[in-house]
This record gives structure tokens, sequence and C-alpha cells, in this order.
């Protein structure tokens, strides 16, 4: 009894940090718990207005990702066919490819260049290009 007598103040203070610890922690738990609760409703939020989902397509991220995976498949899908049958690529497929010009681009692109040449607007080392 004497040891209780002589640190009844250390007891007493620390019973009190114990609680006031455990009080405290509680509190942070709830207004964390809250806080978060506020966040996730603001993005169901957004995602059901299709806010988020706009800011997200609209990142240059989202566009460069989408070219190069354009440019990926069109791409692959050249070689898959080149791969299969080349006696089926047509030449508009080909010069696309190596021009990156759209395939359906690539006979007004010719069209154009041998106009150019006709109306003399294009200078070639050779007197003749299509002799």
């Amino acid at each position: 009894m004497e040891i209780l007598k002589k640190n009844a103040i250390t007891l007493v203070l620390f019973v009190v940090a114990t609680v006031g610890t455990f009080t405290w922690n509680l509190i942070q738990k709830g207004g964390e718990v809250e806080i978060n609760e506020k966040i996730d409703a603001r993005i169901d939020q957004k995602i059901k207005t299709g806010g988020l989902v706009r800011v997200l397509l609209q990142s240059k991220e989202i566009e460069k990702f989408t070219d190069e995976a354009g440019k990926t498949i069109h791409d692959q899908v050249v070689k898959n066919i080149m791969r299969k049958d080349t006696n089926k690529v047509s030449l508009r497929a080909i010069i696309g490819k190596g021009t990156k010009l759209r395939d359906e681009d690539v006979p007004d692109a010719i069209i154009r260049v041998i106009n150019d040449y006709n109306n003399g607007n294009l200078k070639c080392k050779h007197t003749n290009i299509l002799d």
C-alpha cells in the first residue's frame, strides 16, 4: 500500500495518459474514416457524372497512349497480312506503311506527285521518271 500512496500521482497520470491516448486514437480513426468517406463520395459522383472519365480521356498521357496503340495495331495488321500472303497485299498498304499515310490516302498522294511532275513543279535527277 505504501508504494501506491507514494506513486499515486504517477499512477493517475499513467491511467489518464493511457485513456487519453486510446481516446485520441479513436478520434483520429473516426476523422480518417470521415475523410475517406468524403473522398469516396466525390470519386463516385465524378464517375457517375462522367467528369472523371472526361478528365482522364483528355490527358496527354492517354492521347499519347492511344496514338501509339493505334500505330502498333496498324503495323501489326499490315505485318500479319504480309506474312500470310504477300501476293494479296495491296501496293497501297505497303506504300502507306512505308510513308506513314493511311492506305486510302496513298492513291491521291501518288496522283499529286505525278501531276506536280507533269506540270514542272517537281524536279528530279532523271529526265523522265516514267520511262
